[in-house]
């Protein structure tokens, strides 16, 4: 969202800067993987690479040549059939590398698609269920410029040198050999070498260290845990490092931190140091934390912002949000993967609402106050695009902080007040159950969270995820009294760009002695609740639950008429002398005979006349003679219309008063039963 020019992006100084910190977690991370300047083709994302292959696991070991800032590479890949006929695999492999590709112990002539994949032939055709292994060996200069940069060579301000890299969303071809989709998850052993007096980080639990013929100090990472091929990262620096535990019911885990020295002080490992109390403070609504037989750590990277890598998060600052984003990230985007990057918004709006969550959760909080001013300043700047993104092709459009972070954040947040907490957070963990180590899409997370609310939301996803825009609400009250009660009358206004949608949503309005949710669905729609005492002045959407672009108090605006009550009232069991109905409307109204209609159950239609009181809020249906005993309909049509509007009743329900849905248009019924003539 917030693009650097690239040398910007290597540039260390900025980690110093106060602004970083004032930054929320989802703006560092829509940094660190936004598209900095128009760039080559290779910026286009691979095509769906061959899915009758499922790789198992990654043996990757590289030598780093830091002062030539080249890198010589070697990659195991086994991998197993997914079809009775395998014969070839596609990997993704920069040529901007020499490339060898060996199986059996022999070299293999493959075939180079296009600048980022190569399609290499097995020895044979490998049935169903198969394994086979290839080895890929390759060296060179990695290209540069490749998203964000991707893998960055760099000297830090006291002069030593550093190495990390980025491959987010698809740029692991630019250092290590992979197939590169979400939907192929493997398990990867990692050996990097480097110069001795560097630390490196890397996913996984380190195994310990050998020196190299080279002289090559060699640092092994495993990961047992399947991963997606863009989440594999190192970073190579001298740097200082600690270690610290998280304690939970399950098990008890590392936290390790790594940090470079002329950064390091005991405010900036406090900070990171909070990530054990969100460890436990997401435990009890997304699950226990997925990698705890490994560890969860934090080290300091040479891109701006933050990315999630698996049990390893880079973080190119200190700030809470920002560690809060990252570490929300292991459940969603790490165990729960976006199946394609048109549903990125599942790793990124999830952990941007994430930083809201823990804002109400974390020790102290002051719970509903503090998500509602944590979401209140991260609303999106622009909500004129979609959170689901059609054709993801740009990095920067990807990882839009408007759309993808923000606006999704705010889809959560909505969902939530929707379906309410409990089934809120029983839908998260369906979806988890459901998705655990392996990725989901959009249409996915809408099944479950459909079928855990058991009703549909497609009110909801349709407008919010698929088109553009947020409404703007505009909305008048007037407090009214009819036949002896207190009614606060409301008129609500959508008045959002005429291009967009009409969002149907509950919207809390809330005053002295009120506090009630309006169902809006539509442009212009009227609202008459029973009070029962001045509300004052009311507010709109008071705790901040629905996404819009403005909420103005006008005038209020009359509305069509609705009853609110009626003699003999609607299921009176016990009427008696019964020589008239009355029925009382919010508004005047213009009542004719053919309006209403009388009819007894045994008696049949009865004979009446219509009259209106002064001021046209109460409609006289007289009788020439006492009902006889009988239960009886009325039936009040919506042919009847408003004295000062000319809009058709709102009616539709059966006796329950108020009556209506906020719209012109439906008939209303009230039933009672006659006893007696006297």
């Amino acid at each position: 969202m917030r693009p650097f020019l690239r040398s910007l992006a290597c540039s260390l100084a900025m980690f110093a800067t106060a602004s970083l910190f004032a930054w929320h977690g989802c703006d560092q991370c829509s940094i660190a993987r936004s598209e900095p300047l128009p760039l080559a083709a290779l910026l286009l994302p691979p095509s769906d690479l061959d899915p009758t292959s499922d790789v198992i696991h990654y043996q990757l070991s590289i030598d780093l040549d830091i002062p030539g800032r080249r890198l010589v590479g070697r990659c195991v890949i086994h991998g197993r059939s997914r079809t009775s006929q395998l014969n070839s695999i596609d990997i993704r492999i920069s040529n901007a590398f020499t490339v060898v590709v060996i199986q059996n112990e022999r070299t293999v002539t493959y075939e180079r698609l296009d600048a980022a994949t190569i399609r290499v032939p097995l020895d044979r055709t490998y049935k169903n269920g198969e394994a086979f292994a290839i080895e890929v060996a390759y060296q060179g200069v990695p290209p540069q410029g490749e998203g964000f940069g991707s893998i960055l060579f760099t000297t830090k301000a006291n002069g030593m040198p550093h190495v990390s890299t980025l491959s987010e969303p698809w740029f692991a071809y630019t250092w290590w050999p992979a197939k590169d989709v979400n939907t192929d998850k493997a398990t990867i052993d990692l050996e990097i070498g480097v110069p001795p007096g560097l630390s490196v980080a890397a996913n996984g639990l380190p195994s310990g260290t050998t020196t190299a013929p080279n002289g090559l100090i060699r640092h092994r990472f495993v990961s047992r845990y399947r991963m997606a091929p863009y989440l594999v990262a190192f970073s190579v620096a001298d740097y200082n490092s600690w270690r610290t535990s998280y304690e939970s019911p399950n098990g008890t885990m590392p936290l390790d931190f790594m940090i470079y020295p002329e950064h390091d002080n005991a405010d900036r490992r406090a900070l990171w140091e909070r990530s054990r109390d969100m460890l436990a403070a997401f435990r009890p609504i997304f699950g226990e934390y997925p990698f705890l037989g490994e560890k969860y750590g934090i080290y300091q990277f040479g891109f701006g912002g933050g990315m999630e890598h698996q049990t390893m998060s880079g973080q190119g600052g200190w700030g809470e949000s920002l560690t809060a984003h990252e570490l929300a990230h292991q459940w969603w985007g790490d165990l729960v993967t976006c199946e394609t990057w048109s549903d990125i918004w599942l790793n990124e709006g999830f952990a941007t609402y994430s930083e809201a969550l823990w804002a109400e959760r974390q020790p102290g909080s002051s719970g509903l106050p503090a998500l509602k001013s944590a979401m209140q300043s991260r609303r999106p700047g622009s909500v004129d695009g979609t959170v689901y993104i059609p054709n993801p092709t740009s990095v920067s459009r990807i990882f839009s902080g408007n759309f993808s972070y923000r606006k999704a954040g705010w889809v959560l947040h909505m969902l939530r007040k929707v379906v309410g907490d409990a089934t809120f957070f029983a839908i998260l963990a369906e979806h988890r159950a459901r998705h655990a180590w392996g990725t989901a899409a959009t249409a996915n997370f809408i099944e479950t969270a459909e079928q855990v609310a058991a009703r549909d939301l497609s009110w909801f996803f349709d407008p919010w995820l698929f088109q553009p825009g947020a409404p703007s609400y505009r909305w008048g009250s007037e407090l009214r009294r009819i036949a002896d009660k207190d009614y606060l009358l409301v008129s609500l206004e959508q008045r959002q760009n005429t291009a967009w949608p009409t969002f149907a949503m509950p919207v809390g309005l809330r005053g002295t002695g009120l506090d009630t949710t309006l169902w809006n669905s539509a442009r212009t729609q009227h609202y008459a609740i029973p009070v029962a005492a001045d509300p004052g002045t009311p507010t709109l959407d008071p705790d901040g639950w629905v996404l819009n672009t403005g909420i103005e108090r006008v005038a209020y605006a009359e509305g069509p008429p609705v009853i609110v009550g009626t003699s003999p009232r609607h299921f009176d069991l016990n009427a008696r002398g019964v020589r008239s109905i009355a029925i009382d409307f919010t508004t005047g109204v213009v009542a004719r005979a053919g309006d209403f209609a009388i009819v007894g159950s045994r008696t049949g239609s009865v004979k009446f006349g219509v009259h209106t009181s002064m001021s046209g809020r109460r409609a006289t249906l007289s009788l020439a003679r006492p009902l006889q005993p009988d239960t009886y309909r009325v039936t009040v049509r919506d042919s009847l219309t408003g004295l000062a509007t000319g809009w058709k009743l709102d009616g539709e329900n059966l006796g329950a008063w108020p009556s209506g849905d906020g719209l012109p248009g439906g008939s209303a019924e009230f039933v009672f039963l006659v006893k007696s003539l006297r």
